[in-house]
């Protein structure tokens, strides 16, 4: 009885030891598992991250650049009415300054032979739309010249 109780007991123990080897085995399996299912989750979160960032750098680009095509619209306006009013003050000025004149001896022709009228050189109409002949280097004549 000692044969078969020994020999049971060393199939026990073969079965024992097998079961073991399955069991770690399985284990090991599950472990390679789990940490390839972390690693490829990791990766994945990583690249999703890079894409987000990309996204946001994208459209923090966009925004800079929007914001200084407004920014240099806004000044390109701005310059145009600071240009403008300035045009205008020197019309203002330049029709202050020789209208007075004018618009008495208009039509007094020793007048207009005794003085000369000159217009400033930035005057931005041609002569003839102040009544003048026109004329080059912003000096101007009265229609009866």
């Amino acid at each position: 009885m000692d044969n078969h109780y020994n020999s049971g007991m060393v199939e026990l123990l073969k079965v024992h030891s097998s079961l073991d080897k399955s069991i770690n085995q399985s284990e090991n399996n599950l472990m390679r598992q789990a940490s390839d299912n972390y690693a490829n989750i990791q990766i994945e979160a990583a690249k999703n991250k890079l894409g987000l960032e990309n996204k946001i750098n994208e459209l923090g680009l966009h925004i800079l650049k929007d914001n200084n095509e407004t920014r240099n619209l806004i000044n390109s306006y701005n310059n145009d009415n600071i240009r403008n009013d300035l045009q205008s003050e020197r019309i203002i000025h330049a029709m202050h300054h020789h209208y007075p004149h004018h618009h008495r001896h208009h039509y007094d022709d020793d007048y207009h032979h005794r003085h000369r009228e000159y217009y400033p050189h930035f005057f931005p109409y041609p002569l003839s739309f102040q009544g003048g002949n026109g004329g080059s280097g912003g000096q101007g004549q009265s229609p009866r010249n």
